[in-house]
């Protein structure tokens, strides 16, 4: 007991030479930590690099995709007054068609008119 008792007061007594001998690590250790700091700041600024960079292909991507969204869109547009010129010229045609049918039969009837008109001549 009283040797570790020894052994712990010497330890008590050294542990501060150990420290204050250490002026010249404590130099060391802080050029290093500023080193290493510089380039912790350098691989930073690599990376808003980097960051600043995607930000651009991200943005120049997004341009892209709106103009295809917008030939898209035109292409619609485009297609839809194809089917509301379509559309029109089926109508256009089934009204010229029912106009044809309406004016053979009235040519039909005022003709048969006619004929009974002279079938009644005949008959009286």
């Amino acid at each position: 007991m009283f040797t570790n008792f020894i052994i712990l007061i010497l330890m008590i007594i050294t542990t501060p030479s150990i420290v204050f001998s250490g002026d010249i690590d404590n130099r060391l250790i802080l050029e290093k930590l500023n080193s290493l700091s510089r380039r912790v700041d350098d691989r930073f600024s690599v990376m808003d690099d980097k960051f600043a960079s995607l930000e651009k292909q991200i943005d120049l991507l997004r341009d892209d995709m709106n103009r295809r969204f917008e030939a898209v869109d035109k292409r619609f547009d485009d297609q839809q007054m194809l089917n509301y010129f379509v559309f029109g010229s089926i109508l256009t045609v089934l009204t010229l068609v029912s106009a044809l049918i309406v004016l053979i039969i009235w040519d039909r009837r005022s003709f048969l008119y006619q004929v009974y008109e002279e079938i009644d001549k005949l008959k009286s």
